[in-house]
């Protein structure tokens, strides 16, 4: 199945504007539409941002 939408986000200690902005390209893009978002955390804390990706199928976390 072809991805009608990919998007990286690479986040360094701003979990909060990385949700945000997952949850506003969740909420305002049609479902019809395939999506995949590539969330590359480069922060030192914890893993805090994995729990969009338990949360979006369409999510994808790599911690680096």
């Amino acid at each position: 199945m072809m991805t009608d939408l990919s998007i990286t986000i690479v986040a360094y200690n701003n979990e909060d504007d990385v949700t945000k902005a997952v949850c506003s390209i969740m909420e305002h893009t049609a479902l019809s539409m395939s999506k995949k978002i590539y969330l590359v955390d480069n922060s030192i804390e914890a893993n805090t941002l994995s729990m969009l990706a338990e949360r979006y199928p369409e999510v994808s976390y790599l911690k680096t």
